[in-house]
């Protein structure tokens, strides 16, 4: 696709000169003389110190200015050559229309007469032939290839992106850009994985044949091993158990993990009755969750989990901020006459999708996250705004999204940084809104301030939109608020 560039400028007029008549001769008139060409003292390439992807077409043009600064168009009888300096990175038409051939870096110039500039230009290899992916609020992970490797990226205070470096516990926010792992980087280990979560600050993984590996802060042993010690690499679980699926906590440092015949740990902190183990002690490895249950699915809030069985029921375990629903210290049955498919519990709230493609949420709502067109709390199920029948519901801090049967997705809740996708970075909405920009996804995450999304077609390619504070991984390194790759150098 041709990305846009800057629209050449409009030059001012250059009045063709009308020949005098000889003086003392009437009607016979001096030999008309060249136009004079229009001085040119300058040229300005656009856009400047810019990055593309693999594959994609970008537009560059010139803008030209004469010696009081005014705009040239008319440039009749100049020379204009555009060039990169390595083809083998990229290549660059008469028109100015450059292909991005390989990753790499490549200096792009214009010369007209005399005249050159030139400009910088890093070409990214696309994220792509990703499989799953799990967004944390300050680091994200994915897999990716056949076969498959694991790659994280984000701040990396405590060893959050499995690279084999930490910090230490302790490190001040304002420092922390010191440790940030920018673009996706392969997780450390020849574990591979089928299965990855981002939590807040701690990343678990299901390795193949199902053992759980966490790494990065552990101060409340929610990476499972046994200790306080903070992990570079992924870890594994104590415990000799076999996993299928395993969620680490966004806030307040839990994970939980369902067993192949549905059984349900958790490990790490445990001071509002997260772990479901009937206590509020924390657990340095896997306790089993109370009521005998079979779980299909769990999710790991801030400060409650909730699971999912495998007839459909609903049951949560532990507190939302503020109590807005209190299930105790191990699960109880949340009141509904649907059955789900599958739940996501945010920090002060919930969403749950039933059997029919209703979404359901219940919790605060304050900036409209529950998707009912009000900001009203919960207290019991409310259904999603608008009618949409969806295939999969993600919840963010204080924003929600959904995907429907054909990829479109729909996001609700908190904008103030652009999470929801639809051009707007302000604000809020207390229903589903379209994300822009027309494309189709597998599956969505979401956290804290931004929202990532595996396309749907044969490339599945992530793109995320909202903070790139929380996001990273762009071009840019800017905040978006509709959907941009995540790129690799």
């Amino acid at each position: 696709m041709v990305a846009s560039g800057v629209v050449l400028v409009a030059a001012a007029c250059h009045h063709d000169a009308v020949a005098p008549m000889a003086p003392g001769k009437p009607g016979n008139p001096i030999e008309p003389t060249e136009p004079v060409k229009p001085s040119i003292a300058s040229v300005q390439i656009a856009p400047r110190d810019t990055g593309m992807v693999r594959q994609d077409t970008l537009r560059f043009t010139a803008t030209v200015y004469d010696e009081t600064a005014d705009t040239v168009t008319d440039l009749s009888g100049h020379a204009i050559t555009w060039s990169s300096s390595n083809q083998q990175v990229a290549t660059i038409s008469l028109a100015g229309v450059l292909t991005a051939v390989a990753t790499g870096t490549t200096t792009v110039s214009v010369q007209i007469d005399s005249l050159a500039d030139t400009t910088q230009l890093q070409v990214f290899a696309p994220f792509d032939s990703v499989s799953q992916l799990s967004v944390g609020p300050f680091d994200s992970c994915a897999i990716r290839g056949n076969p498959s490797r694991t790659y994280c990226w984000g701040w990396n205070v405590n060893g959050d992106v499995g690279n084999g470096t930490v910090s230490g516990p302790g490190v001040a926010h304002a420092m922390r850009d010191s440790f940030y792992v920018y673009f996706p980087s392969p997780v450390v280990g020849s574990q591979t994985f089928v299965q990855v979560s981002a939590g807040y600050i701690h990343t678990c993984a299901i390795a193949t044949g199902g053992s759980a590996y966490c790494w990065g802060d552990n101060e409340v042993n929610q990476l499972g091993d046994g200790t306080t010690t903070a992990r570079g690499i992924p870890t594994p679980v104590l415990g000799g158990l076999s996993f299928k699926q395993v969620s680490a906590s966004r806030e307040r440092a839990h994970s939980c993990a369902v067993t192949p015949n549905g059984a349900a740990y958790c490990w790490g902190r445990n001071g509002f009755g997260q772990l479901g183990d009937s206590s509020e002690f924390d657990r340095a490895t896997p306790t089993l969750v109370k009521g005998k249950l079979s779980f299909a699915q769990v999710s790991a809030g801030a400060y409650g989990s909730c699971g999912l069985t495998t007839s459909g029921a609903l049951y949560c375990w532990g507190s939302t901020l503020g109590n807005v629903s209190d299930y105790g210290t191990s699960p109880t049955p949340v009141t509904t006459q649907s059955t789900f498919t599958q739940v996501s519990a945010s920090e002060d709230y919930r969403c749950a999708l039933a059997t029919g493609g209703t979404v359901y949420c219940w919790g605060e709502n304050w900036f409209g996250q529950l998707g009912d067109g009000t900001t009203t709390t919960r207290l019991a199920l409310e259904p999603v705004s608008g009618h949409h029948t969806f295939t999969q519901v993600v919840t963010g801090w204080s924003h929600t999204c959904a995907l429907t049967s054909d990829g479109t997705a729909y996001c609700w809740g908190d904008d103030s940084s652009g999470q929801l996708g639809d051009g707007n970075a302000e604000g809020q909405s207390s229903i589903p809104v379209q994300v822009s920009g027309g494309l189709h996804f597998r599956s969505l995450s979401a956290d804290l301030r931004v929202t990532c999304g595996i396309t749907a077609d044969a490339d599945a390619r992530v793109y995320c939109w909202g903070s790139n504070v929380d996001m990273s991984g762009t071009i840019d390194k800017q905040s978006h608020s509709t959907p941009v790759p995540i790129v690799m150098p």
